[in-house]
């Protein structure tokens, strides 16, 4: 969503033309810009479903949304749609076909690895990974990602996947479903999955220390932190 504001030009008199300029949700009024001119509008643009638009307000906002509440909201949409269109959810129709007897059915989704799948280890004789060779040393720090990414709640959690994940796995055997994303090992939007990750390491050893913040601790190094004034001047001169 975003802030469209449009000031119309006064010397033309009945004339609809103006200034129109994007806001996003997070800017704020500030004294070093002018007051809108009289007969400006302010509009909103958002979802035009009223309780989809709040649910997504709240959530950029960054207040905690539990999954139950997101199931909740799910499962009454997909009721009023099934009674007023018969459309028939994609777990729902899985769901039922798990229910006939001698019928396989089983789940392979790009979903977390479950941490029952996975084993943790240190291999005996193996030695520690040495530092990274000088060139790599020297490489800038990554910055894939732009620092109003970074302030964004909208980062793609919250999905339908996940949703149809939780109301599958609470229905199927456990040994019918197979997760093959690796990305959110250690790291799942599940505060349940993320849990027992960081029990599966408890049971484990510590590993041995990285030879790296070894090499940085007898070197006295300080931690080394993106400066983001610059990101901060561009996001002021630009709102």
């Amino acid at each position: 969503g975003a802030y469209l504001v449009f000031e119309p030009d006064s010397s033309r008199g009945r004339q609809v033309r103006g200034t129109a300029r994007l806001f996003p949700l997070a800017a704020e009024p500030s004294a070093s810009f002018p007051p809108l001119s009289e007969g400006a509008l302010v509009m909103d643009y958002g979802d035009l479903d009223s309780e989809a638009r709040e649910f997504n307000r709240r959530r950029l906002r960054g207040e905690p949304i539990h999954d139950e509440e997101y199931d909740a909201l799910i499962d009454a949409r997909k009721k009023r749609l099934f009674e007023r269109d018969h459309v028939e959810f994609l777990e729902d129709w899985l769901l039922r076909q798990a229910e006939h007897e001698g019928l396989h059915v089983r789940l392979l989704s790009e979903s977390p690895v479950h941490p029952e799948e996975l084993e943790l280890h240190i291999e005996p004789g193996v030695e520690r990974a040495p530092p990274a060779h000088e060139c790599l040393r020297c490489v800038e720090l990554d910055s894939d990602a732009d620092s109003e990414d970074d302030e964004d709640p909208d980062d793609g959690s919250g999905t339908y996947m996940d949703y149809f994940y939780r109301k599958v796995s609470a229905k199927l055997p456990r040994e019918h479903l197979r997760g093959v994303d690796p990305r959110d090992i250690g790291d799942a939007s599940d505060d349940k999955l993320r849990e027992a990750f960081v029990a599966l390491a408890d049971r484990e050893p510590p590993a041995p220390p990285d030879a790296e913040v070894e090499m940085l601790e007898q070197l006295g190094a300080e931690l080394a932190v993106e400066d983001d004034s610059e990101d901060e001047e561009e996001t002021h001169r630009g709102a």
